[in-house]
């Protein structure tokens, strides 16, 4: 039978190999002790003497020998983790998972995708997000009920939460004192996505505030009444680059920092790219890792 320890010698092999420098090891030691062993009188002395040179000289002697080996063995052998693909057909069957089937089911996929090597800025930012996408978008095509849709979406919820601490101990960062506020535009019903954002920016040194759901009028009394030095809005309307534009007008003439800045997101960025670009926005991200690195430099007086 082979293993991690094979190496193409055979156990047996190994064991004769351990025989045959027995003596010269033994001979060894007790050639350094042969001069204290010959000075003591008494028989049990002479044998406690040797007892602790077998303990204290032999044995390590022995597996010093041969302990490099095996480890080397070891380390050769040992399976390379290979993260498991998230394609279009495992988004499909996890969304499914998560409406369907006990949520401990879907901790347990997730705990065999980290085994695998997958990250949990993958779990988080591609699992999640993605099946959320997909669960709105079975929605719209009348391909899955609103209660589904909901039941789905709080579940994933629920992972996101129970994650969450593995998510921020994966890269921590300390607090950098920037207050942000995240928050769907007025009207806006697919939410989580926010919620993913929330927790990059936090595990980023963030204080974040998360507005959901949001209008129009609670917006503006934030921004008024707490000095926020960014605020994070998500779009998922192409229609609404307008309301967009005079939200983030009327953003930053209420509030208590006149120097607040504002970033946009959302799945429609690529529809709507230029339009959006009109709305007076100072960044545009796609992924919630953008968002972070772009809100990161624009703070730091680096980002062009």
């Amino acid at each position: 039978m082979t293993g991690v320890f094979d190496s193409g010698a055979s156990q047996d092999d190994e064991v004769q190999d351990c025989k045959a420098e027995l003596p010269l090891v033994i001979a060894s030691v007790l050639g350094q002790r042969s001069e204290a062993v010959r000075t003591v009188s008494s028989l049990s002395e002479r044998e406690a003497l040797i007892a602790r040179s077998i303990e204290m000289d032999i044995i390590p002697g022995l597996l010093m020998a041969h302990l490099e080996r095996p480890l080397e063995r070891i380390i050769a052998k040992a399976p390379v983790k290979q993260p498991t693909v998230i394609d279009d057909a495992y988004i499909s069957q996890f969304a499914d998972l998560v409406v369907n089937e006990p949520i401990h089911n879907a901790v347990q996929q997730i705990n065999r995708l980290v085994a695998t090597g997958t990250s949990m800025d993958v779990v988080f930012s591609d699992l999640f997000a993605r099946s959320a996408r997909l669960l709105g978008d079975r929605w719209m095509a009348d391909e899955a009920s609103f209660l589904d849709v909901t039941l789905g979406l709080a579940n994933l919820q629920q992972l996101l939460r129970r994650f969450s601490p593995d998510f921020g101990r994966e890269e921590h960062h300390e607090a950098n004192g920037s207050h942000l506020l995240l928050a769907a535009m007025p009207g806006e019903t697919h939410t989580f996505g926010m919620t993913v954002v929330e927790e990059y920016f936090r595990r980023d040194g963030w204080n974040v505030t998360l507005e959901l759901p949001g209008d129009a009028k609670t917006l503006l009394n934030s921004v008024r009444n707490q000095r926020f030095d960014m605020i994070g809005l998500s779009i998922g309307n192409s229609g609404a680059t307008e309301t967009l534009k005079q939200l983030i007008a009327d953003i930053r003439r209420c509030s208590r920092n006149t120097g607040i800045r504002v970033i946009i997101g959302g799945c429609v960025l690529p529809l709507a790219a230029e339009a959006i670009k009109q709305t007076g926005a100072d960044l545009f991200a796609l992924t919630a890792e953008d968002a972070v690195k772009d809100a990161r430099l624009l703070m730091a007086g680096g980002y062009e």
